[in-house]
């Protein structure tokens, strides 16, 4: 039996790839490629807040934008994946304010609403009513501001101001200071957030501002708003780590005893030792623990 090589093998289909080729290429060329690059045209000249706010999340991305737009000069391209923004310094800048304030009426919000359920207010003031006022009151000194501050949940090189001034409070005049940013390396609040221990200065001096705590000449000479005295005392957790600290400040030289000797001490000591700075702690405690947790859930 003799069989054919037509019998058994499968017809041959010869396909065109040159023109399957060319027809991707007119699809890519005429209409992909155009409107992929339209795209990117309309997004970086409508939204390149979007993209920016995004690379603000990052500290170290923030910090080298700035630093990068500032060396740059005033016009200013930046290329982002195939975008191109053009921004001044300006214009810049004004992002950057939009982002941190976007973050800093977040962080309000988080903070008032569990202050009010953990009635902090309530606690800091039973403090400060029964230690501070007392004590100051006994030198014959009535005016003084008291706040917290706590090391905020976005950045740990940052306290947040945690509670409006008691009882001497500017919120009366429509100025709100609560929610304030301040750096750890900044003066006494962030001294005592540094090292964990109580800081008193009885005698402030702007020179001493800037040698001692960081501070440039302007922040010095408006620092404190004419205050003289000046205490603040670390709260620490149950690993002895300071996230928070009481600030408290006196428009009088020496307002809990001279730096010289042993009184200062021993009063601060009393208000630290005293129950209502063991309540007040506690809650402040849970207050920025469950803070950092939701500012986290948000992220």
């Amino acid at each position: 039996m003799v069989f054919s090589m037509t019998d058994t093998t499968e017809p041959i289909v010869r396909t065109d790839h040159s023109e399957n080729a060319a027809h991707l290429n007119w699809w890519w060329n005429e209409v992909l490629s155009p409107l992929f690059t339209w795209m990117g045209e309309v997004i970086g000249s409508l939204f390149p807040w979007a993209l920016l706010l995004v690379l603000f999340a990052s500290k170290d991305v923030r910090i080298s934008l700035i630093s990068l737009m500032r060396r740059l000069g005033d016009a200013n391209e930046v290329q982002i994946g195939g975008m191109k923004f053009n921004l001044t310094n300006q214009e810049f800048e004004y992002y950057y304010d939009a982002y941190s304030k976007n973050r800093r009426e977040k962080l309000i919000g988080i903070f008032d609403d569990i202050t009010c359920q953990k009635k902090l207010v309530e606690s800091f003031e039973n403090f400060v009513t029964s230690n501070i006022s007392k004590s100051l009151a006994e030198r014959g000194i009535e005016e003084f501001r008291s706040t917290i501050h706590i090391i905020s949940p976005h950045d740990k090189e940052y306290l947040y101001q945690l509670t409006e001034y008691y009882p001497e409070s500017e919120a009366m005049r429509g100025v709100t200071n609560r929610g304030r940013m301040t750096s750890i390396r900044f003066g006494i609040t962030g001294r005592a957030i540094r090292d964990g221990k109580p800081h008193y200065d009885g005698h402030i001096r702007p020179a001493q501002l800037i040698s001692l705590w960081g501070m440039t000449r302007a922040e010095a000479e408006s620092a404190g708003k004419g205050e003289l005295s000046m205490l603040s005392m670390p709260i620490l957790n149950i690993h002895h780590e300071p996230v928070a600290c009481v600030f408290v400040g006196v428009k009088v030289k020496f307002a809990f005893g001279s730096d010289e000797n042993s009184g200062s001490g021993d009063t601060i000591q009393s208000f630290v030792s005293s129950n209502e700075w063991k309540a007040l702690s506690t809650v402040i405690i849970d207050v920025q623990k469950e803070g950092a947790q939701r500012w986290s859930s948000l992220r």
